[in-house]
């Protein structure tokens, strides 16, 4: 092992000194860098979508529902987002009825709807697949 691939193993999180590794090792060395490229190098990345899924009220419904959200946050190939699956992920919670916030919450319902359903005529379950993969793409 050269220094350089040594030197990317203790970044990762290994830290048995080269002289004393054995090939028994290699699972735990294997393990630092997965837990490192999976988690830890991407830990403020992960927070900070966490931080914004909470700010617009997502994050509750994704902690409530987490094997309907899975396939939308997680690649699968088989996947088909469409406007239904979409609908699906919200639940609206409206404010008391008459409020300004009912009507402006209600306004924002109808012009989602009205958006979803122009989406489910003119575009293909394909587009919808692709966009999202795009939205959750590197």
């Amino acid at each position: 092992m050269s220094a350089d691939e040594f030197e990317f193993l203790m970044d990762c999180g290994y830290s048995k000194p080269l002289r004393d590794c054995v090939w028994d090792d290699k699972k735990e060395m294997l393990e630092c860098v997965i837990l490192h490229f999976t988690h830890y190098r991407i830990r403020a990345e992960l927070d900070q979508l966490k931080e914004g899924l909470a700010k617009v009220g997502v994050l509750p419904a994704t902690q409530r529902r987490p094997n309907l959200w899975k396939p939308l946050l997680c690649h699968t190939e088989s996947l088909k987002v469409t406007p239904d699956y979409v609908r699906r992920l919200f639940e609206p919670a409206f404010s008391e009825m008459g409020s300004n916030a009912r009507r402006a919450e209600e306004d924002l319902s109808y012009h989602w709807e009205e958006y979803l359903k122009e989406m489910g005529e003119t575009v293909s379950a394909l587009f919808w697949s692709q966009s999202v993969s795009f939205m959750r793409s590197k």
